[in-house]
Formats: C-alpha cells, structure tokens, sequence
C-alpha cells in the first residue's frame, strides 16, 4: 500500500510540475507576442538613447521628446550584429509593418531583419 501511495504521490508530482511550467511558458510567450506586434505596427523613427543586450535587444529611442521603448530579435545576415554595432546617439527607422529596421550609425546605413512572432 505504502509504495502504490507513494507512486501515485510522484505521477502527480511531475504532472503538477509539467502543467505549471508549461503555464509559464505559455504566458512568456503570450508577453514577447504582444511586444512583437508592439514593435513590428510601430513607426520607429528616432535616436538611440538606450540598450541592453541578451537574447532580444530591448533599445529605447527619443522621437519629439518622447521616449519610446521596443524589444525584438534581430537576424544578423551580412551585418554586425546589432548588440555590439547600435550605441546611443545613432539612429533607428523601421517603418510601420517593416520587416526591416535600418540602424544608420557614421553615416553607415546597417539593415536588420527579425525574428517574427505569428
């Protein structure tokens, strides 16, 4: 008896455990789609004024006083990769439903493709 307990205890441990990891994925997923389409709708036009490098780069940019905040993937083909080549002070466009967001840095215009979230 004790070992059909303590059996049934473990299978709904792990099931228990399967079901809330699988819930937070699901919602960080939901959060980065959302950031997505925040971006990928956004006319980006403006300075650089801030970034931060991991897996995604999150960059913030002034446009007429206003500070706007994005995060997306960006493909590296052909180019530097973005984390190491935007600093602030160079200039991001990405026109609304762009798949293409133009780093312009020393006269040097960098075209970054990304990931993107359906």
């Amino acid at each position: 008896m004790n070992k059909k307990l303590f059996f049934l205890s473990v299978i709904s441990i792990v099931f228990i455990g399967t079901l809330l990891i699988s819930l937070l994925f699901s919602e960080g997923e939901k959060r980065f789609k959302a950031e997505f389409d925040h971006f990928f709708q956004s006319n980006i036009s403006g300075e650089l004024i801030e970034l931060k490098s991991s897996q995604n780069s999150n960059f913030k940019i002034l446009k007429n006083e206003l500070t706007k905040e994005f995060r997306f993937r960006p493909i590296s083909k052909n180019v530097p990769l973005f984390n190491y080549t935007a600093k602030p002070g160079d200039s991001i466009f990405k026109p609304s439903y762009s798949d293409t967001l133009v780093l312009k840095k020393q006269g040097i215009s960098y075209k970054y493709t990304f990931v993107k979230i359906e």
